[in-house]
């Protein structure tokens, strides 16, 4: 897996202004994934604790 940091995303669009929207929607689109991604494992590790 790679990480792309917002500041690498910031300078691509200073070079390459015409992705800004795209690059902002694909952006807020991991970070809804990534919440949704640290919530479900939260919640596995409770359920797992519990049945233990």
């Amino acid at each position: 897996m790679h990480i792309i940091t917002r500041k690498r995303l910031n300078d691509f669009v200073l070079k390459h202004p015409d992705t800004k929207s795209a690059l902002q929607h694909w952006y807020r689109l991991m970070q809804a994934s990534f919440v949704r991604l640290v919530s479900y494992v939260r919640l596995s590790q409770t359920q797992t604790k519990l049945a233990s």
